[in-house]
Order: structure tokens, then C-alpha cells, then sequence
């Protein structure tokens, strides 16, 4: 992994509140289907996040070169979205949510 990329994730692996999803996951008995215990550990809920993260951050460095306007990549699972931005400077921006619910007016207008 190369160093920006992997100090960029390494911050949103650090910095995100996976004891408050952990919490949510609970309260709400999400489960997960491939968790021994049915709801994920917080271990088990960062390491698909750090590989999600990783996903999209290759998708955008791998496009980046051709785009002359900004781009995004998302990948979205087990309740985690993660989302890697870039632009003409070539700067990739890595982010982490969790969602619960979602909606947006394209949804409507179909």
C-alpha cells in the first residue's frame, strides 16, 4: 500500500467511532451473514472498512489519469459506505459512514 494511501486510511480507521456503530449494530441485531457471532466485533467492522476503503481508493488512483473533471467511487456494505473523491489535481480524498437510512429526490423522480 502506498504510503498516502495507507496513512489516509489508517486515519479513518483510527478516528472513525466503530464502538457507536458497534452499539447500533447491536440495539438493531443487524447481523452480518459471514460474522461467527451474527453482529460483527468492532476488529471484524474494521477490517471490511479498511478493505472498502482500499477498494475505492485503487478504483479512483486507477482512473484518476484519464479524468479531466472530478470523479467518485463508492462501495457500500454490511451498512459502511465508503467513498474516495478526486479531481484534476489528482488528490484522492477517502471517507467512511455508516448509514442507516438513505433517500434522495432521484428516487422520486423515476
Amino acid at each position: 500500500m502506498k504510503s498516502k494511501k495507507k496513512k489516509q486510511i489508517n486515519d479513518i480507521i483510527e478516528n472513525f467511532n466503530f464502538e457507536k456503530v458497534e452499539k447500533i449494530m447491536t440495539l438493531l441485531a443487524w447481523a452480518w451473514q459471514k460474522s461467527p457471532s451474527g453482529i460483527p466485533s468492532i476488529k471484524e467492522l474494521k477490517t471490511r472498512s479498511k478493505q472498502m476503503l482500499k477498494d475505492v481508493y485503487e478504483r479512483a488512483e486507477a482512473n484518476s489519469d484519464s479524468l479531466m473533471c472530478c470523479g467518485t467511487w463508492v462501495s457500500r456494505a454490511g451498512g459502511f459506505r465508503a467513498q474516495a473523491t478526486t479531481c484534476g489535481d489528482g488528490n484522492i480524498v477517502l471517507s467512511l459512514s455508516f448509514e442507516v437510512a438513505e433517500w434522495n429526490n432521484a428516487k422520486s423522480n423515476m
